[in-house]
């Protein structure tokens, strides 16, 4: 195979001349250049050529320059607004080798660093276009007051209508979710929902609908549509190495050394690395996510019915009569006292139940969590004072009696008008929870 030392340019018309070893090819491309001129070697060779460019259209740091402070330099001077993140990044690489010094993170950080720079070079003139245009803080005028345009680009408020047309995406939550490809439904998830209500929470759902609006399933579907139409007819996109940057990163990485590979291969399955175990932490916390919404909504479908089941027990318990019966609940011990067929006590303050008399037939339905026991009051005792109340001989924590400390008893006559002690008496058999009539769905 012969390798040969090509010259690619570009003239002042846009057309493209390659020319290695005496013979030259032209094109309208950077790529149909050097492919007529790979063709016309291969002819007259009858080998298949190695074409190797001159590098003279981007300059890319050389080996000597492929140094941290020199890097740094070159950094601060070309792009002056990533100087300080990449000075921090270069601390942490030094902070990686420090604890593993096979991981050869600072070269990786070089070699980095010098594509950046790289790129940066190739970029043509043209293409640094919308430089007025700040996401959030100075977005394009026709967003208008919008905070869901805020962060869209010129370019991409150009296609609005026709991504509008193709897939108007709600501007809700789940809106959202549903229109982005399933890998992107996680972190929009993550950052929705642990988004601070308020501005916060807008600018997520903004930037996440701006990506389910642009490159969204349907969206997708409907580039792949058209790409395939334009394949048809004949059309084809731009190559890569029409791209002056691809091609600064390939003269680039052609000159890299042995360790600066190595280096850049290790640093590459690192962040595979880390990317995986970021996106099953994210996977984890979704599914946790969606098992505590489970779990919740169970718990909730669990307690209504649970709910409706003791209502109906109350209701097919005070069915036994045709009067109003007051609806009390009591503990274990007390309900099975009732459905034993004994009566119990209750000490009760005074204004609110002063109501209640033998006089005329007075119920109350127990409930406890076994079921409702129906009883009919057939004593009332008053009592003004504490003092009277002992002299009656009643006890607060008399076995059948309804708990009342000594305390709450001595501030009825205060602040209630007495003490009122009920007798209550079973007057049905006990409705259980477990017998109860089911309520119609």
């Amino acid at each position: 195979m012969g390798v040969y030392v090509a010259t690619i340019e570009q003239d002042e018309h846009g057309h493209w001349t390659a020319s290695a070893d005496g013979l030259t090819g032209t094109g309208n491309g950077y790529t149909a250049a050097r492919d007529t001129l790979t063709d016309a070697l291969f002819a007259r060779d009858g080998e298949e050529p190695k074409l190797w460019r001159d590098r003279t259209e981007v300059p890319i740091p050389g080996r000597a320059e492929r140094t941290p402070d020199r890097l740094l330099a070159l950094v601060a001077a070309e792009l002056p607004d990533q100087a300080e993140r990449y000075a921090r990044s270069l601390e942490k690489a030094r902070e990686h080798d420090a604890r593993d010094v096979d991981a050869l993170a600072v070269t990786a950080w070089c070699v980095e660093t010098a594509g950046l720079i790289v790129t940066h070079r190739a970029r043509p003139a043209c293409e640094d276009v919308e430089s007025a245009f700040v996401p959030w803080t100075k977005p394009d005028p026709r967003a208008g007051g919008d905070v869901f345009l805020s962060c869209w680009s010129p370019h991409q408020l150009d296609d609005l209508p026709t991504l509008a047309r193709i897939s108007d995406v709600p501007r809700t939550m789940l809106g959202i979710l549903d229109a982005l490809a399933p890998a992107e439904r996680i972190r929009a998830w993550q950052e929705m929902t642990t988004a601070e209500h308020g501005p916060a929470l807008d600018r997520a759902m903004a930037r996440w609908w701006n990506i389910a609006m642009v490159v969204g399933t349907t969206a997708l579907q409907h580039t792949l549509k058209q790409s395939t139409k334009r394949l048809a007819a004949g059309h084809r996109g731009t190559p890569m190495t029409d791209l002056p940057a691809s091609r600064a990163l390939d003269d680039l990485h052609h000159d890299l050394t042995d360790e600066e590979k190595t280096a850049r291969r290790k640093a590459w399955d690192r962040s595979q690395r880390e990317q995986a175990e970021a996106r099953d932490a994210r996977e984890d916390d979704y599914i946790a996510d969606l098992e505590r919404l489970l779990a919740d909504a169970k718990q909730h479908r669990d307690q209504q019915r649970e709910h409706q089941r003791r209502r109906q027990t109350v209701s097919d318990a005070r069915s036994r009569i045709d009067t109003p019966a007051h609806e009390f609940p009591v503990d274990i011990g007390l309900f099975a006292r009732l459905r034993n067929g004994l009566p119990i006590t209750m000490h009760l303050p005074a204004r609110p139940w002063r109501h209640v008399t033998v006089s005329e037939p007075c119920h109350f339905v127990f409930t406890s969590q076994d079921g409702a026991q129906l009883a009919r009051i057939t004593d009332v005792r008053h009592y003004d004072s504490i003092e009277a109340f002992d002299q009656a001989g009643e006890q607060a924590g008399a076995v059948g009696t309804t708990p009342a400390t000594r305390q709450e008893l001595e501030s009825y006559p205060a602040q209630w008008g007495g003490i009122l002690t009920l007798t209550a008496t079973p007057a049905a058999e006990p409705v259980l929870h477990d017998t109860a009539t089911a309520l119609p769905s």
